[in-house]
């Protein structure tokens, strides 16, 4: 009888050692899943945190998605870009965003620091124009005011016109230089030397 009791306290006892060790093994299983969860509803909240400050952040341009009269994408600061400065500068002044495609999609710019320094000093040395410029999430906005003066890039002179830039030709560029200066043509022509035969003047 002694025994039999004995075998079964042993085999009782044998029975609770594998139900504490299935019951840990549970245990760590379950915790393992739920950290593994956890890291990953993290990861998914960070990268939505970055989504939400990058939205944020990002100039209201990028929302319209669309360049217009005012507002023209570059993906990278180039010398031709200069071309749509001076247009705006005759026009009716508009903002040039380096760091965007031409959908307005954000790029970013990995050297924006230097060219915070760099983009002022080419457009005032190669223009005479001095713009606002500033940057924000390795996006660059340039502000160009309206300028009273004609601006020329390389010798011509260039107008603003819908999304596009279009350089002045022929009449236009006549009729552009005569409103720019504010005088009339009465005017250009009083100045003229009649005493010269008329090709001189066509010269």
């Amino acid at each position: 009888m002694n025994c039999s009791n004995t075998l079964l306290s042993c085999r009782f006892k044998q029975n609770q050692v594998i139900l504490w060790e299935f019951f840990i093994f549970w245990i760590f299983n379950c915790g393992f899943s739920i950290l593994t969860l956890l890291l990953l509803c993290t990861k998914n909240i960070l990268k939505m945190q970055y989504k939400i400050i990058l939205f944020i952040c990002t100039p209201i341009q990028t929302m319209t998605n669309k360049e217009s009269q005012n507002i023209e994408y570059k993906r990278t600061w180039r010398n031709e870009c200069l071309k749509t400065v001076s247009a705006f500068a005759n026009s009716n002044g508009g903002t040039l965003i380096i760091g965007l495609d031409d959908s307005g999609k954000y790029v970013g710019l990995k050297n924006a620091k230097k060219l915070l320094k760099d983009i002022p000093n080419t457009i005032r040395n190669k223009l005479g124009v001095i713009p606002s410029v500033e940057t924000n999430n390795e996006i660059i906005k340039i502000i160009i005011s309206p300028s009273s003066a004609p601006i020329s890039y390389n010798g011509k002179y260039y107008l603003r016109s819908g999304s596009t830039v279009q350089a002045l030709q022929g009449k236009d560029l006549a009729d552009f230089l005569v409103k720019k200066t504010g005088i009339s043509w009465d005017e250009v022509f009083e100045k003229l030397d009649l005493s010269l035969p008329e090709k001189t003047w066509i010269e």
